[in-house]
């Protein structure tokens, strides 16, 4: 099985054999549509599980004194970084880097530091990049 040249059809059938279904044939419809969400379902499942070097990206972008909340960047390819694929966030210095460790813990919103950034977390849906919080000066 090259699953590089494989078809989907081909997949499906070899997981219907496998599933004990190979002797019913071709059988379309919801049997069908159930084989291909499992595949993609076991895809999905492989992409997480496994690190692609191919699939790795890069994107740097300027922190803006005063702003606390950035929109995930888009790289030249129109690419957005999956949030839960993202291996590190660093922040050059005076041509050092360091690197912030995921989480905010929500006892540090009440220092109003503005210095170097030390953490970072991801907002899921929940906050805009462009509105800043209260007492907090945009750019």
């Amino acid at each position: 099985m090259a699953l590089v040249s494989d078809t989907l059809a081909n997949l499906r059938s070899q997981l219907s054999k496998r599933l004990g279904f190979g002797s019913q044939g071709d059988t379309a419809g919801p049997f069908q549509d159930l084989l291909t969400a499992t595949l993609v379902d076991v895809h999905e499942q492989l992409m997480i599980q496994v690190d692609w070097p191919e699939l790795r990206r890069d994107w740097i972008f300027p922190l803006v004194p005063g702003k606390t909340l950035y929109a995930l960047p888009v790289d030249s390819c129109s690419r957005k970084p999956d949030p839960e694929r993202i291996l590190g966030v660093y922040l050059e210095v005076n041509s050092l880097w360091s690197h912030l460790p995921r989480g905010i813990d929500p006892t540090l919103y009440t220092i109003f530091n503005r210095g170097i950034p030390t953490r970072y977390d991801i907002a899921h849906g929940n906050a805009n990049p462009d509105v800043q919080p209260p007492g907090v000066e945009g750019p």
